[in-house]
């Protein structure tokens, strides 16, 4: 037996799925093309120093591994 499906629940289906699809493109630009990280700062901050707050922020918990450091599994 063949399902048959309306007008209105086609409709709705695309309408989730585009939903989500500039949901998850929202969420891509805001990480890679925008600002990924706000942190809260003094209010006597300037706007250059509040980036440069935010960019140390952001790298602060990043490191660096050697290439030929061997890494425990």
């Amino acid at each position: 037996m063949r399902r048959v499906y309306s007008d209105k629940h086609m409709v709705k289906k695309a309408a989730k799925f585009h939903m989500f699809i500039n949901f998850a493109l929202r969420i891509k630009n805001l990480q890679f093309g925008g600002r990924p990280l706000e942190c809260w700062v003094p209010a006597q901050f300037t706007s250059s120093w509040e980036a440069y707050t935010e960019m140390y922020c952001w790298a602060q918990n990043t490191y660096w591994v050697p290439i030929e450091q061997v890494l425990s599994s």
